[in-house]
């Protein structure tokens, strides 16, 4: 049944609100009883109608920012900055329930902003206990563009610091992307790095300026088997021995991470591109875990696993292949590499669904999600509800990467850019893929909440500290 504020409920719910979570301003502690006879909606539904169902002898009440499992009672919803929201629930006496229930813990804090699906159980995460992080800080160290007097600046809660070398040696920008994540919960810290540029050059060159010391790093994510993601990787490995001493892992989303690419030109050409040879990532004393599933990295991430397609307008790559392997190979089955074939011979070209792609998620104190998407060919729409779904965390607090817009069309521009609307994460960070218009149309619709993108920009979330 659906409840909408302002009407009154039988069973006595009252719910007290200090402001609205997504910014727009409310009567401080307002009383808004929730109900409706029969879940019957009133004739002009209100902005922020909320879900009322009954588990387990308690209710559940969801706000479009916020849902929390509470008794009947009085719930005051307190907000500590965008995305999150501490909740308690005040037992009182009242003929319409029992308050059984309650009768041990009149007053109950209840934890961070969640989000179910409209696919799923309300309520439902694939990771209820997502690890939580105090701090991140994402550093760019390869991109498409390096600008040497983009100046930083604070936005909100989010600090944006810039690398300006106007002199020799400038860092580098190339076709490529590879970031440096650091990441802090209490004393704990981690590093992680994702991606790995097109050309070691660039990648080591960056590195040193960025005075980042890759031998530092707890774990190692390669988005997908593009070389403009993985082109440094090799040599990097055979530089860092540390990383075979200590069995570093490499998680990747798929087998097709490690087979050959081809793009079919508009005439019929096959063009080929390039291979990423897992034995020779293997050879290097990496250890390869292909996470298909949401898992857990370096205790303090969350990579995607595959990415469910659910919108209409995000279709990926059409000019894309896979080229089917031999049969005892990670690329010899096409059911493992194309959503679309399952019956090719080695040899044959298969639809490129990128089936292996991941993204990389960060759920931040106070904040809310930190969404990273390399490439974004599972869509970024998709990408973006399959991590508020995997976590059960609804806000987005930023979104980042490559989106892959750069060529996309008006209509999915526009489609885009309205679920992104919806979606209202706090901040964008554009950069390699994404394209010019669909970074100004962001920023058109949503001033104020774009990073420009730039080789060597540093965007920290959460908690002042240092990491």
């Amino acid at each position: 049944m659906v409840f909408y504020p302002g009407h009154s409920l039988d069973m006595g719910y009252r719910v007290q609100h200090a402001g609205d979570l997504l910014g727009q301003q409310r009567p401080a502690e307002s009383h808004l009883p929730i109900s409706s006879r029969h879940g019957e909606p009133p004739s002009r539904p209100q902005q922020w109608p909320y879900t009322l169902s009954h588990s387990a002898g308690q209710h559940l009440v969801r706000h479009r920012a916020i849902h929390h499992s509470i008794s009947t009672g009085t719930v005051t919803h307190r907000c500590y900055g965008a995305g999150c929201c501490r909740s308690t629930v005040r037992q009182r006496a009242s003929t319409h329930f029992d308050p059984r229930p309650w009768r041990m813990a009149p007053y109950v804090t209840i934890g961070f902003v969640t989000h179910p699906s409209p696919s799923s159980a309300f309520g439902s995460a694939v990771y209820p206990d997502v690890p939580i992080v105090d701090r991140l800080v994402v550093t760019t160290v390869v991109d498409g563009t390096y600008n040497s007097v983009v100046p930083g600046r604070h936005l909100g809660t989010a600090e944006v610091q810039r690398t300006n070398l106007p002199r020799p040696p400038s860092l580098l920008a190339e076709h490529g992307l590879a970031y440096h994540l650091t990441s802090a919960r209490g004393d704990q810290q981690r590093q992680v790095l994702l991606d790995f540029g097109l050309t070691s050059h660039t990648l080591f060159h960056n590195l040193k300026l960025l005075n980042i010391e890759p031998g530092k790093a707890d774990a190692l994510i390669l988005s997908h088997g593009h070389g403009d993601h993985y082109g440094g990787l090799l040599e990097l490995a055979s530089a860092t021995p540390s990383w075979a001493e200590r069995r570093t892992p490499l998680y990747a989303g798929g087998e097709d991470t490690f087979c050959r690419r081809w793009t079919v030109a508009a005439d019929g050409r096959r063009l080929r591109t390039e291979q990423l040879d897992r034995s020779e990532v293997e050879s290097r004393g990496l250890r390869i875990v292909l996470a298909k599933e949401p898992t857990i990295v370096a205790e303090h991430a969350l990579v995607s696993g595959q990415i469910p397609r659910l919108t209409s307008f995000e279709t990926g790559l059409p000019n894309a292949r896979l080229e089917v392997g031999p049969p005892d190979s990670d690329c010899g089955d096409a059911s493992r590499l194309s959503a679309t074939r399952t019956g090719a011979q080695p040899g044959d070209l298969v639809a490129d669904s990128f089936l292996g792609e991941l993204a990389t998620i960060y759920a931040v104190r106070d904040r809310g999600l930190v969404v990273i998407s390399s490439c974004g060919h599972a869509g970024i729409v998709n990408t973006v509800r399959h991590a508020q779904q995997v976590t059960g965390i609804e806000h987005v607090h930023a979104v980042i990467g490559g989106w892959h817009l750069a060529d996309a069309s008006d209509e999915v521009l526009t489609s885009t850019v309205a679920a992104f609307e919806q979606i209202a994460p706090d901040y964008f960070v554009p950069m390699h893929c994404t394209g010019f218009s669909a970074m100004s149309r962001i920023e058109r619709r949503m001033p104020g909440r774009v990073v420009e993108p730039s080789a060597g920009t540093k965007v920290t979330f959460g908690m002042s500290g240092s990491v």
